[in-house]
């Protein structure tokens, strides 16, 4: 009955925790839709259901204190006032994110701002090397700073994340791209969702944005010419109207062909 209660819950929320504890328990019937509701950013849950007062979330969030021997990521859950118990949970990378790291830091200098704690610094360290800024136990608020003293700095920041935790640093950063394993869940505001099976390819995404903001460019330097080329014949009557009345469609449609077309072939280039 009290994992009914911690399914009917956590289907609620479209944080990434809250989606491992529903697909946990997916064999269970959630409980009806809670009477109250509540989300609390980088703490947790807070809910009336079925009679009971439910609280899910970090040790901080339920007890109002620092968690004296933090195990790795956890959710606590308290019923009615009652600590039942924590579930721990272990990171699993995705196999290509090795590969994806390098080819990105090649380009970009790249970040990892966390709201969990420092059990996986070690195989984080590992992936984004020595000399990468890692930070843990960032509340929405850390994290937004942190993207707001890149950008005193001069610097344009992309911001990825997945939760409603990251909501703030998306909508500071230049570019905030929303990962989602569900299209129809609640996703932050930001420039771009990107289906988590997607996100090894956001190098290749860079690099054809890049082709495409330079294929825009000389497609407004062709249609220039263009349009000069034809003022120049039009001044000196050279041009019937009639000409001219099928020359002028006929420009906006070779650039809309050029675009498309040069679009695609890089897309096709890139096996996007």
């Amino acid at each position: 009955a009290e994992k009914k209660l911690i399914l009917g819950i956590c289907s609620n929320s479209s944080h990434p925790l809250s989606r491992a504890l529903c697909e946990y328990f997916r064999d269970l019937s959630p409980e009806k839709t809670p009477d109250d509701f509540q989300e609390f950013a980088g703490e947790g849950l807070y809910a009336i259901l079925g009679g009971n007062c439910i609280r899910i979330g970090s040790y901080s969030f339920i007890s109002g204190k620092r968690d004296p021997l933090p195990k790795g990521t956890e959710v606590v859950i308290e019923i009615n006032g009652i600590i039942k118990g924590r579930f721990l949970f272990s990171n699993k990378y995705r196999s290509q994110i090795g590969s994806l790291i390098p080819q990105l830091q090649k380009r970009f200098p790249l970040s990892l701002i966390s709201g969990d704690d420092s059990a996986e610094r070690n195989n984080l360290r590992k992936l984004f090397g020595e000399t990468a800024p890692i930070l843990f136990r960032q509340t929405p608020e850390q994290k937004m700073d942190f993207v707001k003293q890149l950008q005193t700095r001069g610097e344009k920041v992309m911001m990825i994340g997945d939760g409603l935790n990251d909501a703030g640093a998306l909508q500071q950063s230049d570019c905030g791209i929303a990962v989602t394993e569900n299209n129809n869940c609640f996703t932050p505001a930001s420039d771009g969702i990107i289906k988590s099976g997607s996100l090894m390819q956001l190098d290749k995404f860079i690099s054809l944005c890049r082709a495409n903001r330079k294929i825009v460019t000389a497609s407004f330097i062709l249609s220039i010419v263009y349009n000069c080329i034809g003022l120049f014949f039009a001044v000196q009557g050279i041009l019937s109207p009639l000409i001219a009345a099928i020359l002028m469609p006929a420009s906006s449609l070779s650039i809309l062909l050029i675009t498309f077309g040069s679009s695609n072939i890089l897309a096709w280039r890139f096996k996007l």
